[in-house]
């Protein structure tokens, strides 16, 4: 069985878009993109939501190909092409229901990147 991970940009006071629902404020640097670029070789299947769906949907199968394409997002670019094609629901029931206590997690691995990005990685305690 394979695992799921949950990963998503958050600003440092909880927000995942900003108040007129824009994410360009997570432009990720040099170092922090590599990362993900390393994580997501080794991923099977991403799953979006329809919004963001729709930004990645519409940059990356082609980003490669731009005259100005850094290395790093060249990478990029070919992983998530080849990747299990992702599927945009768009509503219905959520993933992750009310929970009805706190969970108790452990930290995997924390990282700074510059520019001030802070990558936190968990796993449940399963004590």
């Amino acid at each position: 069985m394979g695992k799921l991970i949950y990963g998503f940009n958050v600003s440092l006071d909880g927000y995942i878009a900003d108040a007129q629902g824009n994410i360009d404020w997570g432009d990720p640097s040099e170092d922090l993109h590599q990362y993900w670029n390393d994580f997501e070789r080794e991923t099977a299947l991403s799953f979006y939501g329809r919004r963001l769906y729709e930004l990645m949907s519409a940059y990356w199968p082609t980003a490669d190909q731009a005259p100005d394409a850094t290395p790093v997002v060249v990478d990029f670019a070919r992983i998530w092409r080849d990747m299990v094609a992702p599927t945009a629901v768009g509503g219905g029931t959520p993933f992750f229901p009310t929970l009805p206590s706190w969970i108790s997690l452990r930290l995997l691995e924390n990282r700074t990147f510059p520019g001030g990005t802070v990558l936190l990685r968990y796993e449940a305690k399963h004590d």
